[in-house]
């Protein structure tokens, strides 16, 4: 595993962890029925959101996978191209 790869695994569950916050943060504005009366101009973006940072994770979630199936793998069983010298 790379330098680089090393230091995205590690900043992964941060990240996950800011997106999650955010995504419960606008789950709980979506519930509250006096946005929906007060300022229902505001609901379209926060769903929009909300939707966005369900990708996002998805896609972050699916990264930390691999990375952390490349950190599990014995050096001599990884596919070539992917040696620590590199990236």
């Amino acid at each position: 595993m790379s330098f680089r790869e090393t230091r995205e695994l590690e900043a992964l569950p941060g990240r996950i962890a800011v997106l999650e916050a955010e995504q419960k943060a606008i789950g709980e504005r979506l519930a509250d029925p006096a946005l929906y009366r007060e300022r229902a101009s505001e609901v379209g973006p926060l769903q929009a959101r909300f939707d966005a940072i369900e990708g996002e994770l998805l896609e972050l979630l699916a990264r930390w996978e691999v990375l952390f199936e490349t950190e599990a793998q014995p050096e001599a069983m990884r596919p070539s191209g992917s040696a620590d010298a590199r990236g």
